[in-house]
This record gives C-alpha cells, sequence and structure tokens, in this order.
C-alpha cells in the first residue's frame, strides 16, 4: 500500500543547542526527525562503551578534575595521573558497578591510556602558564534575525586563562583519529571553504557574556587511539572567516524558524535511515513526489 511520507510544516524551534547546526545542514529532515520530533534510539544494554557512551565517560572525568581547584593547576604530572585514575574508577564503579562486563572493561582500559598522556600535557600546559579558569560553562544568547530571535545554548568544555591574560575556548575531543578544528568545522578546497559547523565560532560568540580578560583562542583538546597525539589542536581562522561563519549560522537559523526541513538528505548510516527510505529504491521519486 502507499503512504505518504511526513512532511513536516510550520514553524521552526525558538531556541537550540549550538551543536546542531551542523545537523541541519547535514540533512534538514533528519534534524527535524531529532531536534523537532526529538525522536531516538533507546537501549539498556551496558554491556559495552559505544563511541557516545566513551566520550561521556571522559568528559565525567576531566569535569571533576577541572572543578577541582586543589588539583587541577598543578605542574606534576604524576600527581594528575593519579588523580584522574581514581576520579575514573569512582565513574566506573558508580555506572557498572565493582565488576564491569568484559567490553566495558577493555573501553576502560583504553581511556586510562589516553588520560595518562593527558596528564603529562596538562602538567606542562601548566608550567606554561595555563589556568583552568572554568569547566562544563553553559552559554546562552539571542540570534538576531531578519524578524525577531533564535535563542542559541551551548556548553563550553574548558576555558583557560593564561598568565599574560590570553584565553582559550577548548572542546574535549575523544575519537579515535585526531581531527583538526578547520577539518571538523569546514569542508573543501583551501580559500573556498565552507562552514560545515559552528560550534566554536559560536561559542566565541556566546562566549562574549562571561566578560573573558584577554584574546580568546579556540580548540580541541584531543584525546585520540595514539597517545602521541594527545593535546591541544588550535584554530587559525581570522575575524574574516569567523565573520563568515557567523553569516551562515544566520542563514541556517532562519530556515530552522522558517520550518524548512524537507527535503531529506543523501542516504546515511544511522538510526533514521529506515524512516529516511535510504534504502528504498524509489527514494528519489518519493522524495520528489511525497509518496512511496
Amino acid at each position: 500500500s502507499l503512504f505518504r511520507v511526513p512532511r513536516p510544516v510550520g514553524g521552526g524551534l525558538e531556541e537550540m543547542r549550538v551543536t546542531a547546526l551542523g545537523d541541519y545542514l547535514a540533512c534538514p529532515y533528519r534534524f527535524y526527525l531529532k531536534h523537532v520530533l526529538r525522536l531516538e534510539t533507546a537501549s539498556d544494554d551496558a554491556a559495552e562503551l559505544d563511541a557516545l557512551g566513551f566520550g561521556i565517560l571522559a568528559h565525567a572525568v576531566l569535569k571533576r578534575f577541572g572543578e577541582d581547584e586543589a588539583e587541577r593547576d598543578r605542574a606534576d604530572a604524576e600527581a594528575v595521573r593519579r588523580f584522574l585514575e581514581r576520579t575514573l574508577a569512582d565513574e566506573v564503579a558508580a555506572r557498572f558497578g565493582a565488576a564491569p562486563p568484559p567490553a566495558v572493561a577493555i573501553q576502560v582500559e583504553i581511556l586510562r591510556e589516553r588520560l595518562r598522556a593527558f596528564a603529562t600535557w596538562q602538567a606542562a600546559q601548566a608550567t606554561a602558564g595555563w589556568r583552568i579558569h572554568r569547566v562544563e560553562t553553559d552559554v546562552a544568547g539571542d540570534w538576531p534575525l531578519a524578524e525577531g530571535s533564535i535563542r542559541l545554548k551551548g556548553r563550553i568544555d574548558r576555558i583557560d586563562v593564561h598568565r599574560d591574560g590570553r584565553c582559550r575556548i577548548l572542546d574535549y575531543k575523544t575519537g579515535n583519529e585526531p581531527v583538526t578544528p578547520d577539518k571538523k568545522h569546514r569542508r573543501g578546497r583551501s580559500g573556498a571553504k565552507e562552514w560545515a559547523d559552528f560550534q566554536l565560532p559560536l561559542y566565541r560568540r556566546l562566549a562574549e557574556s562571561l566578560s573573558l580578560p584577554g584574546p580568546v583562542a579556540l580548540g580541541y583538546v584531543v584525546l585520540p587511539r595514539d597517545s602521541d597525539w594527545v593535546g591541544e589542536l588550535m584554530a587559525e581562522w581570522n575575524d574574516a572567516e569567523l565573520d563568515e561563519a557567523y553569516a551562515a549560522a544566520t542563514g541556517i537559523l532562519e530556515r530552522v524558524r522558517a520550518g524548512a526541513f524537507w527535503p531529506p538528505a543523501e542516504p546515511q548510516e544511522d538510526e533514521f535511515a529506515a524512516i529516511c527510505l535510504d534504502e528504498y529504491i524509489g527514494r528519489d521519486r518519493s522524495i520528489a513526489s511525497g509518496e512511496s
């Protein structure tokens, strides 16, 4: 029998998270499913840590480290390592009990190795004059549009301040391969790059409300598979490039407010593949006609 592909209509969101703008560019319809209808997959399987669970665990440990004023500014790598390992053990016990499943135990050991490398890097940053100023900082602001505004909000993993007054906004990344901010945020050849993600530029704009003391740099702290790469990867965007990001973000937000969520983008391997008819042979015709 025939069924009609659901076509979203009406107004869009009044507020959204900074990280959702990249989702819209990747696929407006998937954005609608995820951020308007708030569809998500549910699982009670805690037998292993997927990439998301691994990142959440790492962030929990690093958050507690950044909040501990007695520990976070130590220039002693061994002391930092001991704190991180104790904290990791606490977090694992709270989530999985005294005897985690074997698959989880393996992932925990992988994270432990990455945190050891992080401890060395962190102590070197303290020696170089950097201090952790804030962690898990919520920022929000009204972004002006042609008519009205939309509220943007985000959570900055870490803000550092140097003894000379410089500041840096940092986001932790725990993927297996290290990725630079520019590679994550922009696509295309040098000289003709287009913005595909807006996280760090919009964090910088929203962080203006925090009245940070000096010039603000943007970057990642990466904890990849190869521990030799653990450390900071900083963005090198100039003011003109950041202005391009702000303009592109405004264009997306205008379309979101207008409820422009159709059509789906190219097929993707994700939890929405079936809803988006990604494996249906007549997909393109169905998208064009609204029927399958």
